[in-house]
Order: structure tokens, then C-alpha cells, then sequence
């Protein structure tokens, strides 16, 4: 059930739970690892898996020759962005 002060026409972030201060910081940390480690991991094996099974090794490494100029820009761009 909504609190009555969480109405839509409020304009409050309050009641929305993703602004919410943890009270446990594990909560960030496991999170985080969530989102930047598993899901890319996860996500990057099932690529590779449909990549070998659709158009085998030459597939694979043509693919790891387009997007290694790619992610290596994406990392330094990260690199530069945090400095």
C-alpha cells in the first residue's frame, strides 16, 4: 500500500526507495557489483557463446577486432573523465 504523502502529484523524491539512504553501506557495494560485474560478465558470455555457435572462431575474432580500438577509447575516455 502507498503512504498518502507518496502521491504522483507530489513532488517529492521521498518516496521512491532507489533515493532512499542505506543503512547498511553492503547494500551499495553488493549493488554495484551487480551492475558493473555480473550483468557485463553474464551478458558478455552469452555474446560469445551465440558468436561461436552462429559463425565460429572467425566470428569471434572479428568481432574482437572491431570493438578492441572501441573499448580501449571507452577506457581512457573512463580514465580522463575520472581524473
Amino acid at each position: 500500500m502507498t503512504p498518502s504523502w507518496c502521491s504522483p502529484l507530489h513532488h517529492s523524491w521521498d518516496c521512491c526507495w532507489v533515493f532512499q539512504p542505506s543503512l547498511y553501506p553492503g547494500d551499495t557495494l553488493f549493488l554495484s557489483v551487480v551492475l558493473y560485474i555480473v550483468i557485463p560478465v553474464v551478458v558478455a558470455q552469452l555474446w560469445r557463446y551465440w558468436l561461436l555457435k552462429s559463425g565460429g572462431e572467425s566470428a569471434l575474432q572479428h568481432t574482437q577486432d572491431f570493438l578492441g580500438p572501441i573499448s580501449l577509447m571507452a577506457l581512457l575516455a573512463t580514465l580522463i573523465l575520472l581524473l
